[in-house]
């Protein structure tokens, strides 16, 4: 009995999950039930008049009540000014003059009643409460006294026990809140230098994280400077680009946490295309994952609608987190997943789920609380060896809750994680307009040959071709891959991965091209004996897929060269060896789709996609602002668009891309207008160029390049009558977005406007 009333304090009055307020509610409570019995004893012994003996009665009984409530419905504010108004306000007076008055021990019940006030409530509650109870105590003395004394005094026993009750509850209750608040303290320091412990190794992480690429971009420009090898410089320059994006990434991931602490974070709502995000994303980091020789599988579900309208930008880059999270803590050779997948449609609201799976080194069960923890990475030591800042996760979580998901976690040590989330993301309203890119031939009279040394690229093949109703064989290598050619005779299409352990994607081209040479060859030769014979050979009736099947047997094979990394390095080779068509890794249904279509001849039915006009076009006879104050950025952008053949103006600031506009307004197509600038900031320029009235001035694009990139920024550049928006660091492929959007290609101008 004596433990299960330990255990009932414990849970009850010193649990760490219960308030501060809950805790005294609880003790105050236990000490009432003793109090009130013990009173209710005396009193009983001292034949008390009936009214006080059941006062005493209803005060354990509402204590109970109160007990039972407060923790059935986790409401200890209510109770707590709740008991306070019962015990001093309505149970006090009635004793008072039931029993005592004045001579009755209730100078000791009113210091006592105060204490319990003092410390059940705060603020303008504890203000009205003590003026009210002081009220009416003073009412109930003044009362007694003009009445001569009310009620028979307590016996000499009851009132000294009256008194010691009283004090000694005061007592317990001041000194046990006091032992409460010395205990909150200790534990809200402890969570404090905790927090600074935590923050203190996040900016030395962060410093660290600054400081590493930094020394790289540093020092690879004075190697650069100091050879004049060109190789050697390529190299350096190779380095200080991959420095640079890792310092912008660090630099971007301290920005966005800053703007979630100062609770500024918005999403920004468009219309996009799922699976095209998706591309994006994978493409991001097909590079690192092919430096680790990793396996990459991307599965799409089809059932997700191809429009939705949510942020594209920040879902990409919750992902893009994860999936570099992945490849970072997977050996090499090792496999990551990225799966999509409609878990329900409601209206027109979609629920997906994503997941990025890998075959890591997994993360315990303590550090996994900390990951998605602001400030915190779930091991100092790893943070050292594999790098990143510790802010990845927690921007992600928060990104995902904006977007009505949540984010989880399943991982085991050395076997790998699995990272998760859900969205809510809305159906476009006319992606009916885009149905699934299917072929636009026959395949069923087809077959295909896939050759990929990953099982799960060769199943999810499979499926994809199953699809569209193309017969399928797999192979796990080159090897196996011309033991079936052997056996089952020319294939219509050969989908070879380019890295294979036992033979190359190039090298197995060769050879199946050799061996159906030798095939047919040997066909030739029976075919002139069978003809010096009589024999006619038999006619081909089939037509639809058949003229394609008998397309691709009769010349060299039409093999489609699989790679998760640019072919630059081996296009030559390749072609050399009989390839014209390339498939990037990981496999997509469009790109797997536009394959096929493209050997056997069939037009791209493929909507085009705004987001792949990034391409290099001829802009020759377009005459562009460039409103920039400092020189290097000038100097970058006109070398990056050296090879357009646009003809670029310089403006060092807004005042002077104002008059080069106002003295020759017919001459300039577009204007790419910096925000910072002296003497006219591009806001003030762009306004006072809108302002001019003329049909020109109204209509020529103003494309904001600058630094600020945060949506409230976006938004005041369209304010100001800006067309859009280009941030710096300048993205190359996001500044010929801006070029193809907004002008005309010297194709399109004709050679009669086309200016040198």
């Amino acid at each position: 009995m004596i433990k299960n009333i330990k255990s009932a304090v414990e849970q009850y009055v010193f649990s760490d999950s219960l308030p501060l307020e809950g805790k005294i509610i609880n003790m105050m409570c236990a000490i009432g039930m003793i109090a009130g019995m013990v009173a209710y004893i005396s009193r009983t012994v001292q034949n008390a008049p009936l009214m006080t003996t059941l006062l005493m009665v209803a005060i354990m009984v509402a204590i109970l009540m109160l007990f039972v409530l407060s923790n059935m419905f986790s409401n200890y504010s209510f109770s707590s000014w709740l008991t306070a108004i019962v015990l001093g306000d309505v149970i006090f007076p009635g004793i008072f003059f039931s029993y005592g008055g004045t001579v009755g021990g209730m100078t000791a019940y009113f210091v006592l009643s105060m204490v319990i006030i003092f410390l059940l409530s705060k603020g303008k509650t504890c203000v009205v409460l003590v003026a009210t109870h002081s009220a009416l105590i003073l009412g109930c003395f003044i009362l007694d006294y003009l009445l001569g004394g009310v009620g028979e005094a307590l016996s000499p026993g009851q009132l000294m026990v009256d008194n010691l009750f009283a004090i000694f509850n005061t007592s317990f209750f001041i000194a046990t809140v006091i032992r409460f608040q010395q205990a909150i303290y200790a534990k809200e320091k402890s969570r404090a230098d905790e927090a600074s412990r935590a923050k203190g190794n996040f900016l030395a992480n962060m410093s660290h994280e600054m400081r590493t690429p930094m020394n790289a971009i540093i020092g690879m420009t004075a190697m650069a400077r100091g050879t004049s090898d060109p190789a050697r410089k390529d190299y350096c320059l190779e380095k200080i680009e991959d420095a640079s994006s890792h310092l912008l990434g660090v630099i971007n991931d301290i920005l966005d946490m800053s703007k979630i602490e100062a609770g500024k974070f918005e999403l920004s709502y468009t219309r996009f295309n799922f699976e095209k995000m998706l591309m994006k994303v994978s493409n991001m980091v097909n590079f690192k994952i092919d430096e680790k020789s990793q396996n990459f599988i991307v599965k799409y579900d089809e059932a997700i609608p191809r429009l939705l309208i949510g942020d594209d930008f920040r879902l990409g880059q919750v992902i893009t987190n994860l999936l570099a999270n992945a490849t970072k803590f997977t050996p090499e050779g090792g496999t990551i997943t990225l799966d999509a997948r409609l878990l329900k449609e409601s209206g027109d609201i979609c629920d997906i789920w994503i997941g990025v799976s890998d075959t890591g080194i997994g993360i315990n069960m303590e550090d996994q609380e900390k990951l998605f923890a602001s400030f915190n990475q779930a091991d100092g030591g790893i943070s050292r060896k594999y790098g990143g800042t510790g802010l990845g996760l927690a921007i992600s979580k928060q990104i995902v809750e904006m977007m009505g998901g949540q984010v989880w976690l399943d991982s085991q040590p050395g076997v790998g994680s699995t990272f998760s989330f859900s969205i809510k993301a809305k159906r476009a309203t006319d992606e009916s307009a885009y149905q699934p890119t299917r072929p636009a031939l026959d395949l069923k009279s087809l077959r295909a040959l896939v050759v990929d040394d990953a099982p799960e690229t060769r199943e999810y093949f499979k499926d994809i071709l199953r699809s569209f109703d193309l017969p399928c064989d797999v192979a796990s290598g080159g090897q196996e891959a011309l033991e079936m050619v052997k056996d089952n005779g020319a294939y219509d299409l050969y989908f070879v991965d380019l890295k294979m352990p036992d033979m190359d994607g190039i090298t197995l081209t060769d050879k199946i091209n050799h061996l159906l040479s030798e095939s047919r060859a040997q066909a030739s030769g029976e075919d002139e004996a069978k003809e010096g014979a009589g024999g006619d050979g038999g006619d081909n009736a089939d037509g639809g897929g058949d003229g394609a099947r008998e397309g691709a047997r009769d010349g060299a094979a039409h093999v489609i060269l699989m790679s998760g990394i640019s072919l630059e390095s081996v296009e030559k080779e390749a072609r050399k060896a009989g390839i014209n068509t390339f498939l990037p890794k990981p496999l997509f249904v469009s790109s797997v789709t536009d394959c096929i279509q493209q050997c056997l001849g069939a037009e791209n039915l493929a909507e085009p996609d705004e987001a792949e006009v990034g391409g290099c076009r001829d802009f020759s006879g377009c005459r562009v602002i460039l409103a920039e104050d400092i020189e290097i950025n000038r100097e970058i952008v006109i070398s990056l668009l050296e090879h357009t053949g646009l003809i670029i103006d310089s403006a060092e600031s807004g005042s002077r891309a104002l008059d080069l506009f106002i003295d020759n307004p017919d001459i300039y197509d577009m204007i790419f207008m910096d925000i910072h600038m002296p003497e006219m900031d591009g806001y003030e320029a762009t306004r006072r160029i809108r302002a001019l009235g003329t049909e020109k001035a109204s209509s020529i694009p103003i494309v904001a390049m600058t630094a600020n990139v945060f949506r409230e920024d976006i938004e005041r550049c369209l304010a100001a009558g800006m067309n859009d928006h280009v941030g710096k660091p300048i993205d190359i492929d996001e500044l010929m977005a801006r070029l193809n959007k907004y002008l005309p290609s010297a194709k399109d101008r004709g050679p009669a406007n086309a200016e040198s």
